[in-house]
């Protein structure tokens, strides 16, 4: 995507006017009238001078912005940098940054300054504008603007751009940089006090016993002689094919215990009206942000799956040594839910919410490389499917805070009781 550049002028500065004034002063001379001449010729001189200025301005001009840091928790502070670098001699009396509020309201300038957020365009999008002292030719220089973090939330200016102009106000430019070049920043959801006792507890129980362990049945490590008490669906059809009078059963390669794995039925918590505030989504999140914070302090590898949302596909981070709080955080930052309502033939409303929807495969590649699961949902009787395969039933537990029936052999914790 390209830089788009724009201007603005007076009607002194513009074309036909600035032509308005050489004929002018032509004339005067011509009629031997040299105090109008000069003075038109002055006028002509001027806004000439204006305008190239003001046409000048945002060229050759470089602009890096950046947010540090690119990540923090509600209630701290993320400093935007913006480097301008003039790389031309006419020098700048002026410039301006412009960039548009957060939708979620995530950020808010420190300044709280009314007159620099202004609505603007026909979508009526709000705008930031903060104007900076000049710069000398052939220099760069680094201005900083502090905001607070509010709310969880990801913030990346959808419209971002710089603004200069001559010296006299008279011509402006404008240039509008791309999304991939605005300043990023992520506010993580809210930390809170919690217990990660029962989680290190299971971990060690599972490391010590058989409940982490499982079979990749994907992968065949050999055979062995068909008894009696294996399970027929081990038979190997392939050679069974060959010779069915000797019979032969497939061992399949062990999964030793993993990390821990966190799944977020995000749609359960999801309102038919999606403008309405999600408390308790927000609060399961808190929760879940904490917990993983405090895993990660101790060491300890952790995944995350989450489904489809607004600003982005679902999403499978297996529990391997690479994974990093960042990138597992992330995610819960910018996670919006869908809210899809379920409709009939006729196009009506059932009343019903359409249910998460995950990666099927992907999913399924954590949850077999996971020694502990562990689902968050606001309804345990109503969770997808896919999450619930009868295999891994025995290594996972669902955290909720309603209870009801659980349709398998899964473990059920209240989520706020880890909240210390």
């Amino acid at each position: 995507m390209n830089k788009k550049e724009s201007t603005e002028s007076s009607r002194f500065v513009s074309r036909f006017a600035i032509a308005l004034f050489f004929l002018g002063a032509a004339l005067c001379f011509v009629w031997k009238k040299e105090l109008p001449a000069g003075l038109l010729l002055f006028l002509a001189l001027f806004t000439g001078a204006a305008r190239i200025w003001g046409l000048r301005a945002m060229q050759d001009l470089t602009l890096k912005a950046e947010a540090s840091p690119s990540f923090l928790y509600p209630g701290g502070s993320v400093e935007f940098r913006y480097e301008f670098g003039n790389d031309k001699l006419l020098p700048l009396p002026w410039v301006e940054i412009g960039q548009d509020l957060p939708e979620r309201c995530c950020l808010q300038p420190a300044d709280e300054d009314p007159s620099r957020i202004l609505t603007e365009g026909p979508e009526e999008t709000r705008m930031y504008r903060c104007t900076f002292s000049g710069i000398c030719s052939h220099e760069t220089v680094t201005f900083a603007l502090t905001w607070n973090a509010v709310r969880r939330g990801l913030y990346r200016p959808k419209h971002f751009f710089a603004r200069s102009g001559d010296g006299f106000g008279l011509m402006q430019a404008e240039l509008a940089y791309p999304e991939e070049q605005a300043p990023f920043c992520a506010v993580w959801p809210e930390k809170v006090d919690v217990d990660i006792s029962p989680f290190l507890l299971q971990l060690a129980e599972d490391r010590a016993g058989k409940r982490g362990r499982s079979e990749d049945l994907s992968v065949i490590r050999g055979m062995r002689d068909y008894t009696p008490a294996d399970s027929r669906k081990r038979i190997n059809r392939r050679m069974e094919a060959k010779d069915p009078d000797r019979l032969q059963v497939n061992l399949y390669e062990t999964l030793q215990p993993g990390g821990l794995l966190f799944m977020l039925d995000g749609e359960s918590f999801a309102r038919p009206d999606p403008e309405e505030e999600n408390e308790t989504l927000e609060e399961a999140l808190k929760t879940l942000g904490s917990v993983l914070t405090e895993l990660f302090s101790a060491g300890l590898c952790c995944g995350l799956c989450l489904p489809r949302s607004k600003a982005f596909g679902p999403v499978s981070l297996p529990p391997e040594g690479g994974q990093e709080l960042a990138d597992v955080m992330l995610y819960l930052a910018g996670y919006e839910c869908r809210a899809e309502r379920k409709l009939r033939e006729d196009g009506s409303f059932t009343g019903e919410l359409l249910p998460s929807r995950f990666a099927r495969e992907a999913a399924g590649s954590c949850m077999r490389h996971a020694s502990s699961i562990y689902i968050v949902t606001a309804d345990p009787a109503r969770v997808p499917e896919v999450l619930l395969p009868p295999a891994f039933a025995q290594k996972t537990t669902i955290l909720s805070d309603r209870a009801s029936a659980i349709p398998g052999e899964q473990r059920l914790r209240r989520l706020s009781a880890l909240r210390r």
